[in-house]
């Protein structure tokens, strides 16, 4: 058998930012650099989301290690340095893991044995860029610490403008700020949107404080993260309910590792162990929280709703008479607080006045959502431009998407019965914030959703494995996050599905940790929700996902709702105790 257990870890820095992510330069490869204890802490890499809930959001991938520099290589004043003003921030940085053995293709190996079909994979743990250097100065260990994050550090710091925008769903939202940053096509991996957004727009604002507010907008259970080489990843809100490695455990850990046990031990017939007694992987340390304080029975969505006038309106007014010289252009930029439609072109007696002299020449521009430029020609005589009858300066004339009073809605207990979590844990309440333009029955539809989720403990659990023998490494090296897991836990007597929210990698001399920060698996997985269900929230077919195959009768909001797909308690999952009027199947 091919050995999998000590991953070959290799770790490369793009020194003369060459940007074409060969780490081909002489000294890009560090890897016999990197320093282990007692010298060094070996390597670290963190990825993922930033908790264990249905609402985490995403992490920015972090990575660190420490390079030896007895030799000042990498003391950034040296002169004589390979890489002299090259060891800045920014640099690309990849780290990889080489499992497995080649194998010759006649090799004489069991069909069942745990080996990769050619016996050998390098698999990407990091892809990112150097944030920080820190230089040790010590007579025993001459060293540079270098700390790294993912590519999602450069979405924090752009900030843009776009159009405005109608009826878009999340991906959709999210392919245009992704565009608009850069990302390339095919280091992104975007689920169909179950969310769609009635308005959308940005004016110099981040784009990753937007990516949350769509990531918000899709609701609980949506994930976005980036994969360890980069790639961009958005899981709609029901991913998890639809695929198979959310839906069917990829691994089973025990607390403890089994041994064998005689053909006639006394053990109960459904205990929770192997036929032989061997537990192939098992974790080191397990933390178990209970999940109290993460239960939420009473749910707020607080969304804006805007109006749109019938007829255009005066949008914006200069505020100024202007005063222009022989054959000037002016240009102004007139910027608005709310997104502004159906702009009108500035024209003469409508939106403005000349009282002396000439103009050769009026523009007008929409350039976003929110600003509208108006380029002025003066005569050879020069012009003075003021506002209309009865206005103050030159206007610009529009409908307006005006901002009504902020809109709650809130989570109806006829819809999703919280009866018993209230009495259990009493009212304990959440806000579903970071919201925007949505409808009503989106916003009700994500009150119900938290209301799910959040009404029940959801024990969140750590996993801790190190790769004692090929299997684990194998599993270490190749979950994913949104890969659901089986834990049995003799010690808590936890018995149960978790996904995987986040992963820890720390390698050192040959030993690689994991750590497993997981969510549990809610009961009954609310499948392919819709949207928009409208005041009562009764489901159609109308309210299908547009991305998803028409129900004519089957229903996939929840499965099998009937012919007429309106809820009854003979539609609810025989395994699942009867919901008798409560309303959502299987719960």
């Amino acid at each position: 058998m091919a050995a999998l257990r000590y991953p070959r870890v290799r770790v490369a820095v793009d020194w003369p930012n060459a940007g074409d992510q060969t780490f081909a330069g002489p000294e890009d490869y560090v890897t016999n650099r990197t320093l282990s204890p007692p010298t060094g802490p070996g390597v670290s890499i963190q990825w993922g989301t930033d908790s264990n809930q249905p609402d985490a959001e995403p992490l920015i991938n972090t990575a660190a290690f420490v390079l030896g520099n007895w030799d000042s290589k990498y003391s950034i004043e040296n002169p004589t340095s390979p890489i002299y003003q090259q060891i800045l921030p920014g640099r690309e940085v990849y780290i990889t893991a080489e499992i497995g053995e080649e194998i010759e293709y006649d090799a004489d190996i069991g069909y069942d044995e745990p080996i990769l079909y050619d016996g050998l994979a390098k698999l990407p743990m990091f892809f990112g860029v150097i944030d920080d250097l820190n230089e040790s100065i010590d007579l025993n260990n001459y060293a540079l610490s270098i700390g790294c994050f993912g590519t999602f550090t450069r979405l924090q710091n752009l900030q843009i403008t776009t159009a405005l925008y109608s009826a878009k769903r999340t991906d959709e939202l999210l392919t245009i700020l992704l565009d608009a940053a850069g990302w390339p096509a095919d280091k992104r991996r975007l689920a169909i949107g179950d969310s769609t957004v009635a308005y959308f727009w940005m004016s110099n604002e981040s784009i990753f404080e937007r990516i949350l507010n769509i990531l918000a907008t899709e609701g609980p259970g949506a994930k976005i993260y980036e994969e360890p080489d980069g790639t961009f990843v958005f899981e709609n809100r029901n991913f998890r309910g639809t695929q198979s490695r959310s839906l069917n455990p990829q691994v089973l850990i025990f607390d403890q590792q089994g041994g064998e046990i005689i053909y006639d031990a006394d053990i109960s017939y459904d205990a929770d162990i192997f036929y032989d007694g061997s537990a192939d992987v098992f974790a080191s340390v397990m933390d178990y929280n209970p999940g109290f304080k993460e239960v939420y029975n009473d749910i707020t969505v607080s969304y804006t709703v805007r109006s749109v006038p019938a007829s255009n309106v005066v949008a914006w007014q200069l505020g100024a008479d202007l005063s222009l010289s022989g054959s000037e252009t002016r240009v102004i930029f007139a910027n608005m607080t709310d997104p502004l439609t159906n702009v009108q072109t500035v024209t003469v007696t409508t939106d403005y006045l000349v009282t002396l002299g000439s103009l050769t020449s009026v523009t007008t521009n929409q350039i976003s959502a929110t600003t509208v430029v108006i380029t002025l020609v003066a005569g050879v005589g020069g012009a003075t431009v003021t506002g209309p009858a009865g206005g103050n300066g030159i206007q610009i004339r529009g409908k307006p998407l005006t901002a009504l009073a902020d809109t709650y809605t809130k989570n109806d207990p006829v819809t999703v019965d919280v009866s018993q979590s209230i009495a259990r844990f009493k009212k304990r309440s959440k806000s579903l914030t970071n919201l925007r333009e949505i409808s009503y029955g989106l916003a009700q539809t994500l009150a119900d959703l938290a209301a799910i989720y959040y009404k029940d403990p959801r024990p969140p659990m750590v996993v801790t494995i190190d790769n004692a023998n090929s299997l684990h490494t194998e599993h270490q090296v190749l979950r994913k996050i949104s890969d659901r897991i089986k834990i049995i836990n003799n010690h808590t007597q936890f018995n149960g599905d978790v996904w995987i929210n986040q992963i820890q990698q720390k390698i050192v001399k040959g030993r690689l940790t994991t750590i497993w920060i997981c969510e549990k698996v809610i009961n009954n997985t609310p499948a392919l929700w819709g949207q928009d269900l409208g005041p009562l929230n009764v489901w159609t077919s109308a309210n299908d996902n547009p991305a998803l195959p028409a129900n004519t009768g089957a229903g996939k909001w929840g499965q099998d709702l009937g012919p007429g797909h309106d809820w009854d308690p003979t539609d609810d999952d025989p395994l699942a105790v009867a919901n008798a009027g409560a309303g959502l199947w299987g719960f």
